[in-house]
């Protein structure tokens, strides 16, 4: 709803936009999900359906230049990555940024050393994977 608003604001306008900017805030979750193919359509935006396996690998790669930006924790961005590589229905383009949720978990475990060149593997991975190469 705030950000149909913006958009408005923005000089952006059509009418499901109209729409979206005017729900009320109880009802903004429901109608976003109605209003907002028809609102990106209505733009010229090609937007996959939700949880459809390009919109969750679109997500990867957003998940992964947000990683690549902030460096949080790589262990919980390689757990975060296998999550979305399962929910993509096991993606190729998933398949080398998500093989290092394993591994993380067996150095959490004791079973194995810490290597710090793991952490620098999947850099790389999320680097080949936000430039779509990977």
């Amino acid at each position: 709803m705030e950000a149909a608003v913006e958009a408005l604001v923005a000089g952006l306008d059509t009418q499901a936009l109209r729409c979206l900017a005017g729900a009320r805030r109880a009802e903004a979750d429901m109608d976003a999900h109605a209003l907002g193919p028809v609102t990106f359509a209505e733009l010229g935006l090609e937007i996959e359906p939700y949880g459809s396996p390009a919109a969750v690998i679109a997500l990867a790669r957003l998940e992964a230049s947000r990683y690549l930006a902030s460096r949080w924790s790589p262990a919980s961005f390689a757990t975060v990555m296998w999550r979305l590589y399962v929910k993509s229905g096991y993606s190729r383009a998933l398949v080398d940024v998500s093989r290092f949720d394993d591994h993380y978990g067996l150095v959490a475990d004791g079973i194995v050393p810490d290597d710090p060149e793991l952490d620098n593997d999947l850099h790389r991975a999320a680097e080949r994977l936000v430039a779509g190469t990977g």
